[in-house]
């Protein structure tokens, strides 16, 4: 089933954190349920004929236990959030050669941990990033004023301090860690 337009904005948050357990604590007295935990490792491809830098987009290959996801997000359409449109199939191994095939480069690679729990329709990840650190990220799709509402009033009784804009592939490749 495909999602529609509305749909595919995600609207999301991230902050640094110093202890996830502190906030995965506060998240199943909140009414959290935990989802699962995986490790994910994610492979970010240039494009051969535009810089996704220049236009704000990502190509993003996923690999999580038997899955393999291929991702795009478009451009972020406002400076607080990381909100952009996103689109991702399930794809098999051969996604990566393909990609290749038609000149799209591999650049950066990304590996976490993820602890994922869902409080109604909220998605709250805990993620330790390798090289980076800790991070909390919370999202949801929808209707971006009541979206950005929503998670931003969850940062809050989260107690989360200061959003992180950049996307962990920024940080990555800006060696900002």
């Amino acid at each position: 089933m495909q999602r529609s337009l509305k749909n595919n904005l995600e609207i999301e948050i991230k902050a640094r954190v110093q202890s996830l357990q502190d906030v995965e604590k506060k998240i199943i007295e909140m009414g959290g349920i935990f989802v699962r935990e995986e490790l994910q490792d994610d492979e970010y491809f240039s494009h051969p004929c535009k810089d996704f830098a220049n236009t704000d987009e990502a190509l993003r290959l996923r690999k999580n236990g038997s899955n393999i996801i291929l991702t795009y997000k478009g451009k972020r359409i406002d400076n607080i959030t990381k909100t952009r449109e996103e689109y991702e199939a399930i794809v098999n191994g051969e996604i990566r050669e393909i990609l290749i095939k038609l000149g799209f480069s591999p650049f950066a690679s990304i590996s976490k941990t993820r602890k994922i729990y869902i409080l109604g329709d909220i998605e709250i990840s805990l993620d330790n990033v390798k090289e980076l650190g800790s991070f909390v990220e919370i999202e949801t799709h929808g209707d971006y004023k009541d979206g950005k509402e929503r998670i931003m009033d969850l940062a809050k009784k989260l107690s989360l301090g200061n959003l992180e804009k950049r996307s962990y592939l920024e940080m990555v490749v800006n060696k900002d860690g």
